[in-house]
């Protein structure tokens, strides 16, 4: 199941203001996915969110095997100390994001077997004391794989 947060807050007003936020509501004005609590989304057709929160508190999981996934910020897997995500990317589905935290404050595991991760800026592996992330890369034909390491900092 999936859910999402905005970042704006506020309680719909009536009048015109209430137009106003739903306008921005649904024209994707700051929005967050955060799939938690035992929920698994997949992703099935294109999707853009600014950031993306897998096990934000609880337990969460991502599978992708098509389409493209377009993350503006941050991808965290495993948010809080508690939380525990998932993100299963194979087939010819396409991850973008800048930034991805993989156990953040609690534990994250991204496995890949297909498709492509695309990070710009940086990969974190258990990012903050406490935290635990796994990378699992497992592709059938490596040899038209490319896979860079950068220092960036």
């Amino acid at each position: 199941m999936e859910s999402d947060t905005r970042k704006w807050r506020g309680r719909c007003c009536v009048g015109a203001l209430a137009l106003v936020v739903l306008v921005l509501a649904s024209s994707g004005w700051a929005q967050d996915l955060t799939v938690d609590n035992g929920n698994t989304l997949t992703v099935t057709s294109a999707i853009t969110y600014d950031n993306e929160y897998i096990g934000d508190s609880g337990t969460g999981t991502l599978n992708q095997t098509s389409a493209t996934n377009t993350v503006n910020d941050d991808l965290y897997l495993g948010y809080n100390s508690t939380g525990s995500g998932t993100y299963n990317l194979s087939g010819t589905g396409s991850l973008t994001a800048p930034s991805q935290a993989i156990g953040y404050n609690g534990t994250g595991t991204f496995t890949q077997t297909g498709g492509s991760n695309t990070i710009t800026d940086q990969l974190d592996l258990g990012t903050n004391p406490g935290s635990l992330g796994t990378y699992s890369l497992s592709l059938a034909d490596m040899k038209d794989q490319l896979i860079y390491f950068y220092d960036l900092g």
